[in-house]
């Protein structure tokens, strides 16, 4: 990838000796919010839920918006994947940031149950 660095290098192979030992001596993904965007969105759709911890840890940007506004939260929902959702939320990801559109992911999580299991969810990490 042009203009990688080692950390990003390091999260993309799988190496966490290579990422803890570059983040505990202060190396940055170093990109752009569009990539950053390009990248989650790519890992939620892919549901890569390894390789999304592994970027999180990293320290990319949860709430990256690409040229639409989306965001990683929204693939998930659109791909109704709870499990990569969980861990964007357990991140801070903010389920309320609409797209260009006004489409919110909380408000096009269309099935009433999962919308109750993301609640239920929010509200115990709250307490």
């Amino acid at each position: 990838m042009h203009g990688s660095t080692a950390l990003l290098e390091a999260v993309k192979n799988g190496n966490d000796v290579a990422m803890e030992i570059l983040l505990e001596n202060g190396a940055e993904l170093c990109m752009s919010e569009s990539l950053a965007a390009s990248v989650l969105c790519q890992t939620v759709f892919d549901g890569d839920i390894v390789l999304l911890k592994r970027l999180l840890r990293a320290g990319i940007e949860v709430n990256a918006a690409d040229y639409d506004k989306r965001t990683a939260a929204h693939i998930a929902v659109a791909e109704k994947s709870v499990a990569v959702l969980r861990v964007l939320a357990s991140h801070g990801a903010d389920l309320s940031l609409a797209d260009r559109w006004g489409n919110t992911p909380w408000n096009d999580i269309k099935d009433p149950e999962t919308k109750k299991l993301f609640k239920d969810s929010v509200s115990r990490r709250k307490r």
